[in-house]
């Protein structure tokens, strides 16, 4: 439905998330490690159309994380490869 779209995947820890809002209405970005800690979060507030915005974890240790993006009250969730 948002078409969400994570590249490159795996990464560095330096990614970007595209999508389609095809509301209006904000967007709530957070990613965790694997015990649950947040490692990025941020707050767009996002009119209809397309979303892109390139985030740089690579500070943090090779692993998987998990995105969460939080819109509209859905949440959708990817998984993101650090090497």
């Amino acid at each position: 439905n948002y078409n969400l779209q994570i590249y490159p995947n795996p990464n560095n820890g330096e990614f970007v998330i595209e999508m389609e809002a095809k509301e209006t209405g904000s967007i709530e970005l957070t990613v965790v490690d694997l015990l649950e800690r947040t490692v990025y979060t941020e707050v767009v507030k996002q009119t209809t159309g397309t979303f892109r915005r390139e985030i740089d974890i690579k500070e943090y240790a090779a692993g998987v994380y998990q995105l969460m993006l939080i819109t509209k009250g859905k949440t959708l969730n990817k998984k993101i490869v650090i090497k």
